[in-house]
């Protein structure tokens, strides 16, 4: 290591942000200089997590800005979203920077056409990145995975020979970059965010399983030549909270007067096409057999009023084994204290087998059996109330054959904790 190392952090988003900032605030403490370039509602996160940071709009001096203004203020009337928590010169900067060189890498009318097309998913700011990383000094890139800004941040380390981390987010699957593909066209795509391959310095993935997966299937992410050998099972940083958890063990009972019946935390989502079927299945579950178990609705963040009235209608809680639990208990402890977790796809599901908490997915249109947790057999996956009902009930006996099928599933995926740690040691190899 050198007095000159710099490592940027580039963040899209308050998820990935919560990927990069443990790290970033690790290398610090190990007295390495970072700089975070936080974009969209990774700003506000980084503010939450009192760690300094840079967006688009601090480097609009590296362009043409009057004409990034232009572009971006015709974006930003639509795009700008200001419970975000960001400015608005922050989003006219952040469109029209990433506009004005789609323009002036595609043609104006290539650009305009993704644009359409895709929105701000066809942005690839490679050429912007290249002048940040110079202006900064930077020496290594640190990332996570998307077909936009992390993307662009690792093109522009490969072109510049620095050294690239990045970290990705659970299990990787490409749903971001199929779905580009579907909007834009397979041609187009080529042309435009799919025209560059990368291969990172070393990739970081939660578990063994993640890693064999993503390597059999780069390609789906515009990667080349990622193997064993450049590859890590380091953990997650966003799940040192857990091991946290797993540490302190705390006791947060959430039904007091019902300790004695299993705790089924539902991790409820919203926007899938199998909506109603999962809801009108848990609704028969529940009210057929709601003396055998507890019921927690875990609602997600971004739920708005009317859609929480909604859902909560569905169930009674006159008996005292109904609760719904918003932003008010953390979810991890939420999960540390209920016996089975069910729901979809939800994060909450790996966070739950993470810690040794039995796992069911429900799939009444039978379209989540590619689910890693479902492959890996540590989910269980039902289609109707009554298979709902079986696995919470032998779920939630640990000395039953399915139970010990859900801890052999998780034996087998190879989770690793303590991933900010294992990160910075890594990196520390290459600096």
């Amino acid at each position: 290591m050198t007095i000159e190392t710099k490592i940027l952090g580039v963040a899209y988003g308050g998820g990935h942000a919560n990927i990069v900032i443990p790290v970033l605030k690790e290398l610090n403490k190990r007295r390495i200089a970072t700089q975070f370039l936080a974009l969209t509602s990774a700003g506000p996160q980084a503010e939450r997590e009192g760690l300094p940071y840079r967006s688009f709009v601090d480097f609009k001096h590296l362009v043409d800005s009057r004409k990034a203004r232009k572009l971006g203020s015709k974006l930003a009337a639509d795009m700008h979203n200001p419970q975000l928590g960001i400015s608005y010169e922050d989003s006219v900067y952040y469109l029209g920077i990433n506009l004005l060189e789609n323009i002036e890498a595609l043609g104006e009318d290539l650009a305009m056409e993704v644009l359409a097309l895709a929105g701000r998913h066809s942005f690839l700011a490679v050429e912007f990145l290249k002048k940040v990383i110079t202006e900064e000094q930077c020496t290594h890139i640190l990332t996570t995975n998307s077909p936009r800004s992390e993307k662009a941040s690792l093109v522009a380390a490969q072109q510049l020979g620095l050294k690239s981390f990045k970290i990705e987010d659970l299990y990787g699957v490409p749903t971001l970059f199929d779905s580009l593909i579907r909007k834009m066209g397979v041609e187009h795509y080529y042309q435009t965010t799919g025209r560059f391959k990368m291969t990172p310095t070393q990739s970081c993935f939660l578990c063994d399983y993640a890693r064999d997966y993503f390597i059999s299937v780069q390609d789906k992410w515009d990667m080349v030549g990622v193997d064993h050998a450049n590859s890590t099972v380091t953990g997650q940083p966003v799940f040192d909270v857990i091991d946290e958890i797993i540490s302190t063990r705390p006791d947060s009972t959430v039904f007091p007067n019902r300790p004695d019946l299993p705790t089924v935390t539902w991790a409820h989502e919203n926007g899938h096409r199998d909506e109603k079927e999962v809801i009108a299945m848990l609704e028969q579950c529940f009210r057929s057999r709601r003396q055998a178990f507890n019921l927690v609705l875990k609602l997600r963040p971004n739920l708005e009023p009317r859609q929480i009235t909604d859902v909560i209608g569905l169930f009674d809680d006159s008996r005292g084994n109904f609760k719904v639990i918003h932003t008010e208990m953390d979810p991890n402890a939420l999960i540390w204290n209920s016996t089975v977790v069910i729901g979809q796809v939800s994060t909450m599901l790996t966070q739950a087998a993470y810690m040794g908490r039995p796992v069911v997915i429900m799939d009444p249109l039978k379209i989540r059996n590619e689910e890693p947790l479902a492959l890996n057999g540590v989910a269980r996956v039902v289609s109707d109330a009554e298979e709902l009902f079986n696995a919470i009930e032998l779920l939630s006996q640990p000395g039953s054959q399915i139970f010990r099928g859900f801890e052999q599933g998780r034996q087998n995926m190879h989770f690793q904790n303590q991933g900010t740690k294992n990160i910075c040691q890594l990196i520390e190899q290459y600096i």
